[in-house]
């Protein structure tokens, strides 16, 4: 499914949606925090999922540009 669709979906409380946003970042994530202690990377990989939700709640579906081209 698209990113689009799930954030409306995730925007709505669907928590399959919001995981599967999740998990679409996954590896970006994974890479990001290779260079971080051990010890802290736990913290850090639940910080990012907070952000994550966070952003996903707050986003304007009605700002998103029409990728559409005319000819």
């Amino acid at each position: 499914m698209k990113l689009l669709q799930l954030v409306r979906r995730a925007k709505e409380r669907d928590d399959k949606a919001m995981m599967e946003i999740i998990q679409m970042f996954e590896p970006k994530i994974r890479k990001s925090l290779s260079g971080i202690n051990y010890d802290m990377r736990e913290d850090y990989r639940q910080e990012v999922y907070i952000r994550i939700i966070r952003a996903v709640r707050k986003y304007n579906l009605q700002k998103t540009p029409d990728l559409v081209f005319c000819k």
